[in-house]
């Protein structure tokens, strides 16, 4: 790694300048021009200082200094590490976004811990999520609630959103206690609550506690102090989490509707299938489509079609479970994902598809008028059909076809003797 062309880019926009003041700004950029290692070093660190004091990045104890252009942290066992801040910066520029599945939960904070450890390397941080579904995968930092082991008791004694004091390692987790095996002796340790990102518009306070982030400090540090350092982590990881969130959902959610998007369907249907294969469980696919949708546009307008796949939409997320996932595969066509459902499960959900009423209210011509759609559907089930994501797909699009051909309104299972089976609503 070049670190003085490292330097040069965090001096020319790598940093949010725009959180300093202008004396540091024309700072910066002149140190970036000179080109002189010392003095882009010495700018650089009197800019990390300011952003640290400002909370822009992340905070680190009272007691911060500035000597001779270097960051001397007093109560912390060695110097500010700048070497550390660029390898940092360019992990963040390399965490996964847009691609399928990185936008899981598990997936989201693992990256986070690893761009904190960068910054940080003298602390240990691991995160405890109380829904285990979120955690698709085994990861190294992130982990739930081992069924097989005693949780340490405060765990269940801990009070909602309070943070918690660690004194030994027999209290942490056993999950943080193997992957410490190796490691120095700590001698602070905290539990503090990790936050799901509030929603646009949506008050912090109302935000769901989802888990517990652990700070392993190997100093000398104060009860005190290590609480405040992991409250303000904790912050830093729900402000990342958001951020990361907002951009996995412009490049995979439909903005019309609010569901998944054709990208993140072809994307993510192939993996939730090798999961499926990878735990022998079964995976169910529908394929649905709205049925003459073509004359809402012609007799109401597009707009009011727009109103149509809005409330099928939000109708569609209703009707399925939580772990389901709905996409919007383009135009009127939809495709709902149905991971450990098999063929009974699957017809279970298409029961209830084909008899709950798709209808919204709208306003045409200065008249209100209630417009009722219907759909057409078709499934397939893996393993009983095939075990490849563009076959399954193809026969369960197939299916809806042939739905259409029949009548429309009903459903169609595939069946590899070409035997369909059909349902209609009751």
């Amino acid at each position: 790694m070049n670190t003085n062309f490292e330097m040069q880019n965090l001096l020319n926009g790598g940093l949010p300048l725009d959180k300093v003041g202008p004396h540091l700004r024309y700072a910066a950029r002149k140190a970036a021009h000179s080109g002189d290692p010392q003095r882009m070093r010495a700018v650089a660190r009197v800019i990390m200082m300011e952003l640290l004091r400002r909370g822009e990045l992340i905070q680190m104890p009272s007691g911060l200094q500035v000597n001779d252009a270097k960051l001397v942290p007093a109560g912390i066992a060695g110097q500010f590490d700048f070497d550390h801040m660029l390898r940092a910066m360019m992990v963040a520029q390399d965490m996964n976004v847009g691609n399928p599945g990185s936008g899981e939960a598990g997936i989201v904070l693992e990256s986070v811990l690893v761009l904190l450890q960068q910054f940080a390397p003298q602390f240990g941080l691991h995160i405890l999520l109380f829904d285990e579904t979120a955690l698709s995968e085994p990861r190294d930092r992130v982990f739930g609630l081992d069924p097989q082991s005693n949780p340490a008791h405060w765990l269940g004694q801990r009070p909602a959103g309070q943070s918690a004091y660690i004194p030994t390692v027999g209290e942490l987790p056993a999950n943080i206690t193997f992957s410490r095996q190796n490691c120095a002796e700590f001698s602070a340790a905290v539990a503090v609550p990790i936050f799901e990102p509030a929603e646009a518009g949506e008050e912090i306070t109302k935000a769901q506690e989802v888990g517990l982030l652990f700070l392993l400090a190997r100093n000398d540090w104060s009860q005190d102090t290590t609480l405040r350092l992991g409250a303000k982590i904790s912050r830093f990881v729900t402000h990342r989490w958001r951020v990361h969130r907002e951009l996995d959902n412009q490049i995979h959610v439909d903005a019309l509707t609010g569901l998944f998007n054709r990208r993140f369907f072809n994307g993510h249907f192939p993996l939730l299938l090798e999961r499926a294969k990878r735990n022998q469980s079964p995976l169910s696919l529908i394929v649905a489509d709205i049925d003459l949708f073509k004359n809402i546009n012609t007799d109401y307008g597009l707009l009011i079609g727009d109103q149509v796949l809005q409330m099928v939409a939000q109708r569609l997320q209703e009707l399925v479970r939580r772990v389901d996932v709905v996409c919007r595969r383009g135009g009127e066509e939809f495709a709902i994902i149905l991971p450990e459902a098999g063929f009974d499960a699957a017809r279970e959900v298409i029961t209830r598809l084909l008899n709950a009423p798709f209808t919204t209210v709208v306003q045409h011509d200065g008249q209100t008028t209630e417009i009722r759609v219907r759909l057409s559907y078709g499934v397939t089930t893996f393993p009983d059909n095939g075990s490849n994501d563009v076959q399954l797909h193809h026969q369960a699009e197939s299916t809806m076809f042939i739905s259409k051909d029949s009548g429309r309104n009903q459903c169609h299972f595939w069946r590899n003797d070409g035997d369909h089976l059909l349902q209609r609503p009751k």
